[in-house]
């Protein structure tokens, strides 16, 4: 697992979906599709391999802040295609996660 990778992943669909919403895509984003979080790598490690390690203190953590990570993309995507504009500044702005603090990746 290339946890580097999976981050920049992550990143890189923050950017897609800052295009999207300021009108500089042409890509077509369907909501129901991206609110599922079992279907990018993370989500594949996290519902898979990763489950032997549901009983670590950030497993829970980790489980969670992604799967809202890709719902609160899917609401984006459903209010601009609603007609709503969400200001992608503001929207695909995220902290930091606590578990990726002063941690070392590998």
């Amino acid at each position: 697992m290339n946890w580097m990778e999976i981050i920049g992943a992550h990143v890189m669909w923050k950017q897609r979906l800052t295009a999207f919403l300021a009108g500089n895509s042409t890509e077509t984003l369907d909501p129901d599709t991206i609110q599922l979080d079992d279907r990018c790598a993370l989500g594949k490690w996290i519902y898979g391999d990763g489950k032997a390690m549901s009983e670590l203190p950030r497993y829970e953590e980790v489980r969670g802040l992604h799967a809202q990570f890709h719902q609160y993309a899917a609401d984006v995507v459903r209010l601009h295609l609603a007609g709503t504009r969400p200001k992608p500044r503001n929207c695909c702005r995220a902290s930091t996660p606590s578990f990726l603090k002063n941690s070392s990746t590998g």
